[in-house]
């Protein structure tokens, strides 16, 4: 995500939560952005989004027309209004940032966990429920391996960061040797 698609995308995502929260449609409009954000990203689609002898109309039938059945009413006025203002481009900014706001409404944290191994089932399920404690929020994890981390574990949520793996270990007892 570059940060001029996010801001660019910002108001299309709240005003689709704010459409989908007011309508209990939550579920199903996230479904519907993440099939148009796939649907973007697909090579052909973004070809056919550079030429300029597309009309907006155009490519907005052909949205449309590849997820028929999949798109509710509304999400096809989605569709004409982002190809009118020239912003198909930034649907998976729009999918993310909506993702977000229902995160946010259902106090439901995100959090990246990164180990050097995989980490097993039990484990796993041990450190939601501590992390759901520590935050006092519902967390959903992510787990990610990066043999970088060498051991231990890095959690983020938002800005917030606990690295308490050996490679960040030896990067402050470096640090603080150097001082």
């Amino acid at each position: 995500m570059t940060e001029q698609a996010v801001v660019i995308a910002r108001p299309y995502a709240q005003a689709c939560f704010d459409y989908a929260r007011d309508h209990n449609v939550l579920s199903s409009w996230q479904a519907e952005l993440d099939a148009l954000a796939l649907c973007i990203a697909h090579p052909k689609i973004q070809r056919a989004l550079s030429l300029p002898h597309y009309t907006s109309e155009q490519l907005s039938e052909l949205l449309i027309s590849l997820l028929s059945g999949v798109l509710s009413e509304g999400c096809e006025r989605l569709v004409k209004l982002l190809a009118e203002n020239k912003r198909l481009a930034v649907l998976p900014e729009i999918a993310d940032l909506f993702r977000d706001c229902c995160r946010q409404y259902q106090q439901i944290l995100s959090v990246e966990v990164t180990t050097a191994i995989t980490v097993d089932h039990a484990s796993a399920e041990a450190l939601n429920q501590a992390l759901a404690s520590h935050f006092k929020k519902r967390v959903e994890v992510n787990y990610h391996v990066d043999k970088a981390v060498l051991g231990g574990v890095i959690v983020r949520a938002g800005d917030f960061v606990i690295d308490s793996s050996f490679a960040g270990q030896l990067k402050r007892l470096s640090n603080q040797l150097m001082a």
